[in-house]
């Protein structure tokens, strides 16, 4: 789920079903920078499997 401000001061909530496959830390990363975004927070660890990771536009 995606909640989206609408520049009118309401937020909107939206989702989908997203396909998912894994991939490695460096990847999502040049992935991200590939269209703009500029990762946000991230609770990575090279020791634990799964990560959280946002990003936005700068």
């Amino acid at each position: 789920m995606v909640a989206r401000w609408d520049g009118t001061g309401r937020v909107r909530a939206v989702a989908e079903r997203l396909s998912f496959w894994p991939f490695r830390h460096e990847e999502l990363s040049e992935e991200l920078a590939s269209v703009g975004l500029r990762p946000e927070t991230t609770t990575y660890a090279a020791d634990v499997d799964r990560y959280l990771a946002t990003a936005r536009r700068p």
